[in-house]
């Protein structure tokens, strides 16, 4: 997850964030993107929460992730 791996991405962003995107993806979730985004010091995620059990996307947490960004 981008959790599990914040500090490979800190370094990543740290070394390449001006010449590239470093995009967080995996569980990002309205619980967890703040923190995501304060441990790598990415500005941009990778969102598609899914379903549990569903490779449907769950809008509501979609949702819930955009406004926690947001805030």
């Amino acid at each position: 997850t981008a959790l599990q791996g914040a500090s490979a991405l800190r370094q990543l962003q740290t070394r390449w964030g001006e010449r590239i995107a470093i995009l967080a993806g995996g569980g990002i979730r309205a619980a967890n993107v703040t923190r995501i985004a304060q441990e790598t010091g990415g500005r941009e995620v990778h969102l598609g929460p899914r379903q549990p059990s569903s490779s449907e996307i769950d809008i509501a947490e979609l949702e819930a992730t955009i406004a926690a960004v947001r805030d």
